[in-house]
């Protein structure tokens, strides 16, 4: 028996999403979830679940698990670092068998600790969410700056009231053991008041400025409504998302106009954003300024580059505020490893529209043709009509995969989750908002949580469809994450000459062939892990890295222990040679402006 027209309430959709009921109290009460359907869905997720080992403190987890727990991992504690006043910042590599323990892109659903710090329902079906609260509020420039500390030893009643003032002050953030959390060396730049994506620290000694890069949960984790530390300058998509979905307050929030330097109130350092080619709002910082916060530092221009998490591509290479390179690079080393070559973003993306154009007009998939025997019995083209396109995702990243797909289909786009409809509506991409639907029944392509695409659950929430009169033969999803993508040994080694080693790591080719259904995919519900990646292979960092002017390499991610980061010195010092043998003549050529 189908399920009841009630199951496309919004609880069964949450339910599909695999969290909460996607309401908020007052509406889960009014409106009880279709249990039977509720139950197959959790069952079918649970199932679907895998276990993954971290790399770092060899524990296992689900594979939804290991998403909230790997960003963490390799966040050094407050006695395993330097303070953030530290200035020499060591180089950390992964290790060469396992890639680096931060996860593709962290689950961005606010969680439970996180919700609780926010204040806010993350799954709440609020109208209000609708409203660009923003429109017109969003300052421009901070407010007046904190005067910096004299070089003058304070006197006695200044120790005094600085000692009131502190009695007064806010707590300090604290870890699980009650210490006082210490921002890590990576955190704050080097000689500058100016933290980055540092928030869960609370105020940081000295920092008069902090940066968000973009809008994923290891990275604005510790902002909340409570948030008053200091102004917070971030791009013009993050800063929405920041008040409207953190509950920050405004007047705390400052978004940056893109490619322009703009003056960072407070201290001497100009900032300019470039777009990282990685999530919406998601960019890459030049920062240029003296060092003041180091009485040692020579007097002079230093530029800073922080990567943030992104997509290196010739077009930010290209950039004119990059033409001069840079003293540091803060370095997104997500896959600093050779075994992590996977093939290049656009690539991906044409195969999945090939292989749904395909499915669409009867066609049978190259890569499954004994297993698939529904292909086969079809002689003539399917109509659009009987194919939809699931695609996981988180509540922010993969938009340019689902937009290819809609565009291919000339269909609309339904969120599962009406959180990620209210983020996606605030990205500033026209066609993407022209795109979005309410109504699941008006859309092929369908976005949900990234962990709720198990062939059981699908094949439920097309029979749920199906009740609603739209027409589904057939079910394609696409899991696109980098750790799908499984290379060997290359046998690249760091201390050797890299330009004889840049063919082995060449990134194959991908097409429509390369793609092949899950395990346990079906007849009519197939699921497909795709190496589709927002962060850079090794390849591309390795391409970025040699054609940068640079003179040090600060790595951002597994940078939990000094082995890790001694393994790590060995690449960023071979990019380091080899850029400087290859001043003018980049050692990896580009495939087009876009991509290497």
């Amino acid at each position: 028996m189908p399920p009841p027209k009630r199951a496309l309430s919004q609880p069964s959709l949450a339910a599909f999403l695999g969290g909460g009921t996607g309401r908020s109290p007052k509406r889960r009460a009014e409106h009880d979830t279709d249990a039977e359907l509720q139950a197959a869905l959790q069952a079918s997720r649970a199932a679907a679940q895998e276990q993954v080992v971290c790399p770092l403190c060899a524990q296992t987890f689900s594979s939804e698990e290991i998403q909230r727990h790997a960003s963490g991992c390799g966040d050094p504690g407050a006695d395993d670092v330097p303070g953030a006043q530290e200035a020499e910042a060591p180089c950390t590599p992964t290790d060469p068998d396992v890639p680096a323990c931060k996860t593709e892109e962290v689950d961005e659903a606010l969680d439970a600790d996180a919700a609780e710090a926010a204040c806010m329902d993350p799954c709440a079906d609020d109208e209000d969410d609708d409203k660009d609260a923003l429109a017109g509020n969003i300052p421009t420039e901070a407010p007046s700056p904190t005067k910096p500390a004299t070089a003058t030893p304070p006197s006695f009643l200044a120790r005094l009231l600085g000692a009131q003032k502190a009695e007064n002050a806010p707590p300090k953030a604290r870890d699980t053991k009650g210490r006082v959390r210490r921002a890590p060396f990576y955190k704050v730049l080097e000689g500058m008041p100016i933290a980055v994506d540092a928030f869960s620290y609370g105020a940081i000694d000295g920092c008069v400025a902090y940066v968000l890069t973009h809008f994923h949960s290891d990275h604005y984790g510790g902002l909340s409504r409570k948030w008053t530390h200091g102004p917070i300058y971030c791009s013009s998509p993050t800063a929405r998302l920041v008040c409207s979905k953190l509950g920050v307050d405004a007047q705390y929030v400052h978004a940056l106009p893109m490619d322009t330097p703009v003056r960072l109130p407070g201290t001497e350092v100009h900032v300019t954003l470039i777009d990282a080619n990685h999530c919406p709002g998601a960019c890459i910082m030049l920062f240029e300024g003296r060092q003041t916060t180091r009485p040692d530092a020579p007097m002079r221009t230093y530029r800073y580059l922080h990567c943030g998490d992104f997509r290196a591509c010739p077009q930010q290479l290209a950039h004119p505020a990059l033409q001069q390179g840079v003293d540091i690079v803060y370095l997104d080393t997500t896959y600093l490893n050779p075994r992590y070559c996977f093939p290049a973003q656009p690539e991906v993306i044409d195969a999945c529209v090939e292989l749904v154009t395909a499915t669409v007009q009867g066609h049978k998939p190259r890569t499954q043709q004994a297993t698939l025997p529904w292909s086969t019995s079809r002689t003539q083209a399917a109509a659009p009509a009987d194919v939809l396109v699931v695609v996981g995702t988180y509540s922010i990243g993969k938009e340019k995969l689902v937009l290819a797909l809609a565009r291919a289909l000339q269909t609309s786009i339904y969120c599962v989750d009406t959180r990620k409809y209210h983020i996606y509506a605030q990205l500033e991409d026209a066609e993407l908002s022209a795109r979005l639907t309410r109504d699941p029944t008006e859309a092929r392509v369908h976005v949900t949580n990234l962990f709720a695409l198990s062939p059981d659950a699908l094949q439920t929430w097309a029979e749920t469809l199906r009740a609603r009169g739209m027409g589904i033969t057939h079910t394609l999803a696409f899991r696109p994450t980098g750790w799908s993508f499984r290379g060997g040994d290359r046998g690249v080694v760091p201390d050797a000459p890299l330009a004889p080693q840049v063919p082995k790591l060449v990134p194959p080719t991908f097409d429509r062939a390369a793609l092949a259904p899950t395990r346990d995919s079906t007849a009519d519900t197939q699921v497909y892990s795709v190496p589709y990646s927002e962060h850079s292979s090794f390849y591309e960092l390795t391409a970025f890295m040699t054609a940068l002017p640079h003179q040090r390499t600060i790595p951002t991610v597994n940078v939990g222990s000094e082995a890790a980061r001694a393994r790590m010195r060995r690449w960023t010092d071979a990019w380091l040679r080899a850029a400087r043998r290859q001043a003018d003549a980049p050692l990896i050529a580009a495939r087009s402006a876009m991509y290497y």
